[in-house]
């Protein structure tokens, strides 16, 4: 079973595809390096609340969508 981490980073891969965004774009918008934006969205490593802000800002959406449907209902 995968943990929250990395059903939350799934999420955010999931919305970059939908926007057509690469994770190098990313890492740009919100001024980190892309292996900072690579570590947290492929090998678990956790995200902190502000990042989530963050990115939800830089790809238009909310923090929410971010979480997997089974925990918003929670």
């Amino acid at each position: 079973m995968r943990t929250l981490p990395e059903l939350v980073a799934a999420e955010i891969r999931a919305e970059l595809g939908r926007k057509a965004m690469t994770q190098t774009a990313l890492a740009r918008r919100l001024g980190v390096s892309d292996m900072w934006v690579s570590r947290r969205l492929s090998d678990g490593t956790s995200l902190e609340v502000g990042d989530l802000e963050r990115i939800a800002d830089v790809l238009n959406v909310a923090v929410v969508q971010f979480l997997p449907a089974s925990e918003r209902a929670a």
